[in-house]
């Protein structure tokens, strides 16, 4: 006979699995869906596929140094950095 071992990383998908056999399950609602409500489902859908297309434009220097397409973008960075410590020794000093 084995011996009981709780498993935490096993439970979460016990609980799916539990939710989504309840929700096959289910008699039928016959719930009313307005235009309001369909209006909201498309907002939320537009808002999702923005949210990605902004994290993705935050993070895309990173995105494209992971495929290996990230070198232009850190030459140009160095050149600025080098740029701006020359533009600073040409600067007049105070008196």
């Amino acid at each position: 006979m084995q011996k009981f071992v709780y498993q935490p990383k096993r439970m979460p998908v016990a609980k799916a699995i539990a939710v989504a056999t309840g929700l096959m399950l289910a008699p039928n609602a016959f719930a009313y869906l307005d235009p309001g409500t369909g209006s909201i489902i498309i907002q939320g859908l537009i808002a999702g596929i923005a949210m990605v297309g902004v994290t993705a434009r935050m993070y895309w220097h990173k995105l494209q140094s992971m495929f290996g397409a990230g070198g232009a973008a850190e030459d140009k960075t160095a050149l600025s950095v080098e740029q701006a410590s020359e533009s600073a020794e040409d600067a007049p000093t105070p008196k």
